[in-house]
């Protein structure tokens, strides 16, 4: 794995690896993603920073720890072995740009959280609760997608309905309570 310790700025840039050991960000320290990366665990620690290049993913497959500051301009992948729990509930948060729930055994939402781009539901339940609400701010029909009976969110989110709607078409959010899928449609 990389620990990155106090005024330290490591930068990932070039060729996608896969790194499969635990990256451990300390307070003062920096990993800034500039070029598509897959980590294994994360361990964010207070006063470290994570931040995602605009355009840039970063897909995480072990478990998070939370509690420095994420700026995700990019695009997060939770795409977990086992079911994780993100951002971490003493994390600081600018809005995630785009997140991507990618984790057939879930992921546990443990703060409250806005995704200003994206949300891609591919696979797992995304679980919410009105403590740890999530909120879409983007307003466009493409803000939220995936869902089926094994991905969609489960728990309150708030999402202002889009602006561009046609008339006629169906819209799907998905969302669903336990472990059953309940999708809601707009027509």
């Amino acid at each position: 794995g990389l620990t990155v310790n106090g005024n330290a700025r490591a930068i990932y840039s070039g060729v996608s690896k896969t790194y499969l050991g635990t990256t451990t960000i300390n307070n003062g320290g920096t990993l800034q993603i500039s070029s598509n990366q897959t980590l294994g665990a994360i361990t964010l620690n207070a006063g470290g920073t994570l931040t995602v290049d605009a355009g840039m993913t970063l897909t995480i497959t072990g478990a998070w720890t939370g509690g420095g500051t994420i700026i995700n301009n990019g695009t997060i992948v939770l795409a977990g072995a086992a079911a994780q729990t993100f951002p971490g509930a003493t994390t600081i948060l600018t809005p995630m740009n785009n997140l991507t729930i990618d984790n057939p055994n879930g992921v546990a939402l443990d703060r409250a959280m806005t995704v200003s781009g994206n949300l891609v539901l591919t696979s797992g339940i995304f679980t919410t609760s009105a403590a740890n609400l999530l909120t879409v701010s983007n307003t466009a029909t493409t803000a939220i997608s995936g869902g089926s009976t094994t991905s969609f969110i489960n728990g309150p989110v708030l999402w202002n309905l889009p602006s561009n709607l046609i008339a006629g078409s169906t819209y799907i959010f998905p969302v669903g309570k336990g472990g059953t899928y309940y999708p809601m449609s707009v027509i």
